[in-house]
């Protein structure tokens, strides 16, 4: 997607969705990953140090981001059952990162 359709997405979301939002960073500096992810609905934020930069990849830290966001809603759909999910990543994923995702998000659920 490009990036002129991704705002108007975001937008429309922002507007026409009830829904709870996250937003997710991976990013490497000084050498390490790290992750974030935030709820600008609740105020909820989970972070993680990844490390280091040679064994991770920035986009395991764009992965680890989306992660934590799915850890927070799962918290926090508990008292907002009824609100979808909509998580919003500035990254694209790589085939083999997606896969891997996959298969961490069916090992949390389980």
């Amino acid at each position: 997607m490009d990036e002129l359709s991704a705002l108007i997405t975001h937008e429309r979301l922002l507007v026409q969705e009830p829904s709870l939002f996250y937003y997710t960073d991976g990013s490497g500096i000084d050498g390490h990953v790290g992750a974030s992810a935030v709820s600008p609905f609740t105020g909820a934020k989970r972070r993680k140090y990844v490390e280091p930069l040679g064994e991770y990849s920035v986009y395991s830290g764009e992965l680890y981001g989306i992660l934590l966001a799915l850890e927070l809603a799962t918290d926090e759909r508990k008292d907002h059952s009824e609100l979808s999910i909509t998580i919003f990543t500035d990254n694209t994923i790589n085939p083999r990162s997606k896969r891997l995702l996959i298969h961490e998000v069916a090992q949390a659920s389980s």
